[in-house]
């Protein structure tokens, strides 16, 4: 199971990025189609939505629509995040 709680937002998006690349490598991914979409207070981050789609293979589809929430210390750009565990690929 993925641990879960605060993490800064560049290390998040290196953790995605990896697992993405990951699956992409396996085959199981064929294309990410996700965007960050950082809303701005000025220079502070408020919130983000990870939006778009993952086409899989079979012909799958998943369309994403996720709100990662932003410490209240907003200089400190921490997200919250938690990750579901996975269901076992085996």
């Amino acid at each position: 199971m993925w641990p879960h709680g605060w993490y800064p937002y560049e290390g998040y998006k290196t953790v995605h990025f990896t697992f993405m690349n990951n699956l992409l490598d396996e085959g199981l991914v064929l294309k990410d189609h996700l965007i960050f979409d950082e809303i701005r207070d000025g220079r502070y981050l408020i919130e983000v939505n990870i939006k778009g789609q993952i086409d899989c293979i079979d012909g799958l589809a998943i369309a994403v629509d996720k709100w990662l929430d932003v410490d209240e210390g907003l200089k400190s750009q921490r997200i919250f995040i938690f990750l579901p565990c996975l269901a076992n690929r085996n």
